[in-house]
C-alpha cells in the first residue's frame, strides 16, 4: 500500500522536485527523481512524470544539483583558459565537458589549476565588453544659454542675452566613478539689437559620478578653461573660465548614452588695460554620444 502511495505522490509532485540529473554514457542527460534502485536497474520518474527504468551499466553518474549547467572559466597555471561545464569534482580533479550534451569528457588535475570562475561566462564577457566600451566617450549635442554680463567693466554697461550653441566633449574613465573631460563649446548669445558675444570655450575638467559606474546616473562636474579670442563691439581678448555642472546620463547596453545637464560658467575676458568683463553663463545642455 505504501509503495502505491509513494508512486501517486511522486506523480502529483511539481516538476521542481525532479532534481536528479542522470548522465548516460551516450552523452544524454535525463532529469528525474529516483524512486527505486534494485540490482542492476534504477527506476526514475522523469520531468514529464513518466516512469523510466535504466540499466546501471548505461549510467555514467547521477548528480543531485544543477551546478553542472553553469559554464565556468577554468584558469590553468600555464595561463590557458578553458570554458566548460564541471560535471564531476573530487578532492584531486575536475571532470569537465566543453559541450554539455556530448559524452566527451576531460579530467583536469586541481594541482594544475590556478582558479575557477563560476560566474556565468557569457555574463562575465558581457561585463568585460561593457567595461571596455566605457573607457572613452565622445559626444556632440546642443545647449541653450542665458548670458548675463555682470557689468564689471570700465564701459559700465550690462546686458542680458539668450542664445544657443554647439557642445562637443570627450571623456575618459580613470576610475569607476571619475571621468576626465575635454569640452569645446561654442556659445552664441545676442541682445535685441546686436550680436553681443561669440566666445569659443575650451574646458578641461572632471566628472564625479554618484553611481559606481562612470557614464551612468547623476554626476557633478567642474573644470577650468580658456575662452578663445573673439571680437564684439569694443571688446577683443581671451579669458579664463571656471565651470560647474550637474547632470544625469542615460547609458544603454550598446554603449550609446544621452547626457542632460545644467552648468554655470563664470569667465572673465580682458579686453585692454581698462576693461574687464565678467560673464555668468547658466547653460542647459542635451547631448548624445557613444562609448569607445
Amino acid at each position: 500500500m505504501n509503495k502505491y502511495l509513494i508512486l501517486i505522490l511522486m506523480l502529483l509532485a511539481p516538476l521542481s522536485l525532479f532534481g536528479e540529473a542522470i548522465f548516460l554514457k551516450d552523452g544524454s542527460i535525463i532529469k528525474g527523481k529516483v524512486i527505486k534502485q534494485y540490482g542492476n536497474t534504477i527506476t526514475i520518474i522523469n520531468k514529464n512524470k513518466i516512469k523510466e527504468v535504466f540499466n546501471r551499466k548505461n549510467i555514467l553518474r547521477i548528480l543531485y544539483n544543477e551546478e553542472y549547467k553553469k559554464t565556468v572559466l577554468i584558469i590553468l597555471k600555464n595561463n590557458k583558459e578553458i570554458r566548460a561545464h564541471i560535471v564531476f569534482e573530487n578532492q584531486d580533479s575536475y571532470t569537465i565537458r566543453k559541450v554539455l550534451f556530448e559524452n566527451i569528457e576531460e579530467v583536469i588535475l586541481k594541482k594544475n589549476v590556478n582558479g575557477v570562475l563560476k560566474k556565468d561566462i557569457s555574463l562575465r564577457r558581457k561585463e568585460e565588453e561593457r567595461e571596455r566600451t566605457q573607457k572613452m566617450a565622445l559626444s556632440i549635442g546642443g545647449s541653450y544659454t542665458f548670458e548675463f554680463d555682470s557689468g564689471f567693466n570700465s564701459l559700465n554697461n550690462s546686458s542680458f542675452e539668450m542664445g544657443g550653441g554647439l557642445d562637443i566633449f570627450a571623456q575618459y574613465a580613470i576610475a569607476k566613478t571619475v571621468t576626465l573631460e575635454i569640452d569645446l563649446q561654442q556659445i552664441i548669445a545676442g541682445s535685441a539689437n546686436q550680436l553681443a558675444v561669440l566666445p569659443m570655450e575650451l574646458l578641461v575638467g572632471a566628472r564625479w559620478w554618484a553611481s559606481n559606474k562612470a557614464y551612468k546616473g547623476i554626476y557633478l562636474g567642474s573644470g577650468i578653461g580658456i575662452t578663445i579670442p573673439y571680437k564684439t563691439i569694443n571688446t577683443t581678448g581671451i579669458g579664463f573660465d571656471i565651470s560647474f555642472k550637474l547632470g544625469y546620463s542615460f547609458l544603454f547596453d550598446a554603449g550609446f548614452f544621452i547626457d542632460l545637464g545644467i552648468r554655470a560658467d563664470v569667465y572673465s575676458i580682458g579686453t585692454n588695460a581698462n576693461t574687464m568683463f565678467i560673464f555668468i553663463t547658466p547653460v542647459m545642455s542635451f547631448s548624445a554620444g557613444y562609448n569607445f
